[in-house]
């Protein structure tokens, strides 16, 4: 049986997304992956119960519509990779998610108003006033209630004593900067900016807030925790690739930026083989940092993260 998993990706990328994939993914790395699916989707729910508890202190008008997703997922590797215990990965991976989903939504709101909007569910009593509600309170409502459920989950937790509110300011700093690009992302950009501010500005950044997430300093040490988050930037480089691969016709039929479709406007006939060389470039950089890192680690099913919505049919 076939490892990989075509799903959306366009058939003319296919065979090279299956080489990348299979050279990656084995049957016994994907039941791995399979055995964290629920736990994710677990802690996907219990993140969404602080969200929607805090919603209703703000007594809004809407709750976010019932979709468990895997955001949890990429953290649980590195988490069970460096010998951090589910236990202690919980609140921050729950953290995470809602952080993660705030990236999203901010990118639906930018680009997508309608699918923004689909992910939540007006209150009955408020249906009269349901495009009011739509246009003009769920974009700040629903900020608001993200960043009091992160801030507050923070707050709770005494290992963030020392450095959460350094790690708030972070969070929330990259979340209002990934807004740039998104306003930019139906422009016309090259496959080099694409890559820096796209797959790494944005993907990259985002993944790499585990790690503070994690506490990694307090953990192991300055030089092992900063070469670790550099690794982490890089793993959620690989998965925006991979990401573009999947979203490759949506993306170019509403003109989004989208790494192969540039690389494939530059570079023509040897795009994918252009895709295919960045794309190890990418992994490599991940690979060294985590061996400068000075940890005996064994990276196989962290070089399977980005792979793993082609390998698993119900995400």
């Amino acid at each position: 049986m076939s490892i990989f998993v075509r799903q959306t990706i366009n058939r003319k990328h296919a065979e090279l997304a299956k080489t990348l994939c299979e050279e990656r993914v084995t049957k016994p790395i994907k039941k791995d992956l399979l055995k964290l699916v629920s736990a994710s989707k677990k802690i996907w729910r219990q993140a969404i119960q602080n969200l929607s508890r805090d919603g209703r202190k703000l007594k809004l008008p809407y709750e976010l519509r019932e979709d468990p997703k895997t955001y949890a997922l990429d953290g649980l590797v590195i988490a069970r990779t460096l010998g951090i215990s589910d236990k202690q990965s919980l609140l921050p991976l729950q953290v995470f998610s809602l952080f993660y989903l705030a990236v999203h939504v901010v990118d639906d709101l930018a680009e997508d108003y309608p699918k923004f909007y689909a992910q939540f569910k007006i209150a009955e009593r408020y249906a009269c006033f349901e495009e009011q509600v739509i246009k003009e309170v769920l974009p700040f409502s629903y900020t608001l209630n993200s960043v009091l459920s992160v801030y507050r989950m923070l707050a709770s937790d005494s290992r963030y004593a020392k450095n959460g509110d350094r790690t708030f300011l972070e969070l929330m700093t990259n979340l209002g900067a990934f807004t740039h690009f998104f306003l930019l992302e139906q422009t016309e950009l090259p496959p080099e900016r694409i890559l820096q501010i796209k797959e790494r500005g944005v993907s990259g950044v985002a993944t790499s807030m585990i790690a503070d997430l994690f506490c990694l300093e307090d953990v192991f040490n300055h030089r092992t925790a900063t070469n670790l988050k550099k690794a982490l930037h890089y793993l959620g480089s690989l998965t925006q690739f991979t990401d573009d691969l999947r979203d490759y016709d949506v993306d170019c039929a509403k003109g989004n930026a989208n790494l192969m479709a540039s690389l494939e406007a530059k570079f023509e006939a040897t795009a994918q083989e252009k895709f295919r060389q960045w794309y190890i470039r990418e992994e490599e950089m991940m690979l060294d940092s985590f061996r400068n890192s000075g940890l005996d680690i064994n990276t196989d099913l962290l070089r399977a993260v980005p792979w793993y919505p082609s390998v698993i049919t119900a995400r």
